[in-house]
């Protein structure tokens, strides 16, 4: 198909031997009874991703759907297949199992060993029906027919003239269900008598060989999928691809965590720039604290000495009034003034802190000066 490994989804790798025998056509055609999940444990699955399109049968509805949506170039036929002459037949469902079975003994089987088993009324169909519906004709290439109907395959088998539809090879199921026990000797004859060939047996399916391809194909289906077949399983591609997705979603957090980090030391730079600014306006804060504390303190100081000069002041004045001490009316204007002007300035200053804080010793400074001119 190409150069890359075969992608197996089989159950059993059957796909693996086929696609060894049939790895030369391209766009191939198969047909597929019972055809279960359109991709987990799928037959044909590998051969439609590499463009092979065919009829698949399917009679479980949530199945079929999942057929109709996932592989649309396939036709789906949503029946059974078989040669009753009934219009509809009972398929007992095999709940959680994915298993399916015309057979009303598998059907029973089951619910005595505890599974929950749902019966359906499903449409049948004739397999050559469903083939020439199609638009399909005898003489056409089908490249491969594969069976897998947990019990009914003679019932497929029986609707088909291999002889006229020639198959390049068929597959079919040839054990009982959920168990080894070979089940294949009520159809065998269907298929060897009409020329096939046996030529493998992998423990779950027996391959048979059309007698037109028994020479270029017939030797590569003699043995079961091997290493030497270079396949990888769906499975392991699936868990590659998550590995993948989960690597590149680490790296993705990694450069982000790397990003991070450059962003907390470019700050914790700018930090250590700032810590001897900040030490210095701690140290400016301190100090202009201490000065606030200053002249408060100075500011209490400075109101008790006014406060003591306001009383001598008020104490002189009262004696000199009591010694008969006159004041020339002349000298009253003037002195008014002297005193109007000195309070403005004084009020403005006041407003200062170097006023507040040198207030005292000016005080103590006038004493003086008046003591001295006494």
């Amino acid at each position: 198909m190409n150069g890359q490994p075969f992608v197996s989804h089989a159950q059993n790798r059957e796909d693996v031997v086929l696609h060894r025998a049939l790895k030369q056509v391209t766009n191939g055609r198969y047909v597929e009874v019972g055809a279960n999940h359109p991709q987990d444990d799928s037959v044909s699955r590998a051969f439609y991703d590499h463009g092979w399109s065919g009829i698949t049968v399917e009679p479980v509805h949530a199945f079929a759907e999942l057929h109709r949506s996932q592989r649309e170039r396939d036709t789906l036929v949503e029946a059974a297949i078989s040669d009753s002459p009934s219009p509809t037949l009972t398929l007992h469902q095999i709940a959680g199992t994915g298993l399916s079975s015309l057979v009303d003994t598998v059907g029973q089987t089951h619910r005595d060993t505890g599974w929950d088993v749902i019966d359906v009324e499903v449409p049948v169909r004739r397999l050559d029906d469903v083939l020439h519906e199609a638009g399909w004709q005898p003489g056409d290439d089908i490249h491969f027919l594969l069976v897998d109907v947990e019990g009914a395959e003679r019932d497929v088998l029986a609707t088909i003239d291999l002889q006229r539809w020639r198959p390049w090879v068929v597959v079919v199921e040839a054990t009982e269900p959920t168990t080894t026990t070979p089940a294949f000797d009520s159809w065998e004859q269907l298929v060897t008598g009409a020329g096939y060939e046996f030529r493998l047996f992998d423990g779950l399916s027996r391959f048979y060989v059309s007698p037109d391809h028994r020479t270029d194909i017939g030797p590569l289906l003699d043995y079961p999928a091997c290493v030497h077949d270079e396949y990888v399983t769906a499975e392991t591609v699936r868990l590659r691809r998550e590995t993948e997705e989960a690597y590149h979603r680490a790296n993705g957090a990694n450069s982000g965590a790397d990003a991070l980090q450059r962003e907390v030391e470019r700050l914790q730079a700018e930090l250590d720039e700032l810590r001897p600014q900040v030490a210095g306006f701690d140290r400016e804060r301190e100090e202009l604290t201490a000065q606030a504390r200053r002249s408060d303190d100075l500011r209490v100081a400075a109101d008790a000495v006014a406060a003591r000069w306001r009383h001598k002041a008020v104490d002189a004045w009262a004696t000199s009034v009591a010694g008969g001490m006159t004041i020339d009316s002349g000298e009253v204007g003037p002195l008014r003034e002297r005193v109007e002007h000195l309070a403005a300035e004084l009020d403005a200053t006041h407003r200062t802190l170097s006023w507040r804080i040198t207030k005292p010793l000016r005080s103590v400074r006038s004493v003086s000066l008046r003591k001295a001119a006494k």
